[in-house]
C-alpha cells in the first residue's frame, strides 16, 4: 500500500536539464518602453517532448513542439514566463501545482522554432 501523494515525488535522477525560468520586464531604452527578458531561477528539471505537429501557416511549413518541463514545485512561475535549455526556448503555457501539494511543478510548453 502506498502513501496518499506518493506518486508525485520527485525522481532526483531525472531531472537533468539545466534550465533557466525568464520573466518579461519593462525597461527603457533611447526609442522608449521595451520589453525584456529577465532570469528569475536557474534550476534542474526534466524535459519531455510530448508532440510535435507540421503545419502550413503564411505560405511556409512551421513545426511545433509540445513539451512538459517538470521540477520541483517553485513558488511564482506563472504562464507568460519562457524556459532556456541551451540554444531552445520553451513558452509556458500553463503551470500544474500536482496536486496542490508544493513538492512537484509541471509547465506545459511550446517550443519556439529557431527564433529568439
Amino acid at each position: 500500500m502506498t502513501a496518499k501523494g506518493a506518486g508525485i515525488a520527485i525522481n532526483a535522477s531525472r531531472l537533468r536539464h539545466q534550465i533557466t525560468i525568464q520573466q518579461q520586464t519593462a525597461t527603457t531604452d533611447a526609442s522608449g518602453a521595451a520589453l525584456a527578458w529577465t532570469v528569475l531561477m536557474t534550476i534542474w528539471a526534466e524535459i519531455t517532448v510530448l508532440r510535435g505537429t507540421d503545419a502550413w501557416r503564411g505560405g511556409q511549413f512551421t513545426a511545433q513542439k509540445f513539451a512538459q518541463v517538470t521540477m520541483r514545485y517553485q513558488p511564482g512561475i506563472l504562464p507568460d514566463m519562457r524556459v532556456l535549455f541551451g540554444s531552445r526556448i520553451f513558452i509556458v503555457q500553463d503551470c500544474v501545482n500536482v496536486e496542490e501539494r508544493n513538492v512537484r511543478l509541471e509547465l506545459l510548453c511550446v517550443e519556439l522554432d529557431g527564433q529568439a
